[in-house]
């Protein structure tokens, strides 16, 4: 298999049984997340190209889907004393992988 044979992912894509893929994106929040893994799918299912704008997105069906972290971007309170306090207290909010969303979907049938 060479490197142009797979599509690039922001995640961990990998195929398990029967036909489905299990995707795990790691990012700040839910929505971000959620993105990251909508454009992994479409790359995973989509007809590849050596030109990456020539590659056609593909569709897919989600099987199940979890999620677990941050679900919303932080909000700072604009005083640096209680936004030092809440990092402190909570040392991890904000991360840029705040939010763990694990995917197990398969990809449509192409249309011809």
């Amino acid at each position: 298999m060479t490197g142009c044979a797979t599509p690039r992912t922001n995640g961990a894509v990998l195929p398990v049984s029967q036909g489905n893929y299990q995707s795990v994106v790691k990012s700040s929040d839910k929505a971000a997340a959620m993105q990251a893994f909508d454009q992994d799918a479409k790359a995973t299912c989509g007809k590849p190209n050596p030109i990456p704008f020539l590659a056609e997105p593909g569709k897919y069906i989600v099987v199940s889907q979890n999620g677990a972290g941050k679900a919303a971007k932080d909000v700072k309170s604009g005083d640096q004393r209680i936004d030092a306090a809440i990092a402190l207290r909570f040392p991890n909010a904000g991360t840029p992988e705040s939010y763990e969303l694990t995917t197990v979907f398969k990809c449509e049938p192409m249309q011809k």
